[in-house]
């Protein structure tokens, strides 16, 4: 995991999925196109947390698409998902705080200073969305879609 890796996950967490759903039609064509081509596998967790409360989480494809789950359903939890989760710069900038405080306890693979860097070039930007690295795509290959967690469990009971 590189700094951009954890920028996008706090992105994530605090200013949610809207940027992807301008065009509600678009944004569940390419969940389907990209459903068609991970391949099922049950090897990873099919919800993972992505904010530090738990309240944003990310639905990983590849075990959805292993356990046969409905793809109108998911986007319809991403649409509603968008629609509730407003971004929060505030939100946002306490997440980074508490990625730094973890950099300096050296629970991150880099250090601080660079995770502090990172950050204030982005908010130059106004804290623009960013891909992962090019090291964490290879790596894992990842095919998820960011929800609220309540808003998909409503639809997906455990």
């Amino acid at each position: 995991m590189k700094v951009e890796d954890t920028y996008k996950f706090v992105h994530q967490a605090a200013f949610g999925n809207g940027h992807l759903i301008s065009d509600e039609g678009a944004a569940r064509a390419y969940l389907r196109s990209e459903l068609d081509s991970v391949t099922a596998d049950d090897k990873e967790p099919l919800v993972d947390p992505v904010s530090p409360d738990g309240s944003v989480v990310r639905v990983n494809l590849r075990p959805f698409k292993a356990r046969n789950l409905d793809v109108t359903k998911l986007g319809d939890v991403m649409i509603e998902s968008a629609k509730k989760l407003q971004p929060d710069r505030a939100r946002f900038e306490r997440w980074w705080d508490e990625a730094a405080d973890a950099a300096n306890r050296r629970t991150l693979p880099f250090d601080a200073a660079t995770l502090t860097n990172f950050g204030a070039a982005r908010a130059l930007e106004d804290y623009p969305a960013v891909h992962h690295s090019a090291a964490y795509s290879t790596s894992y290959q990842p095919a998820y879609r960011v929800v609220l967690r309540d808003v998909y469990f409503a639809i997906f009971a455990p």
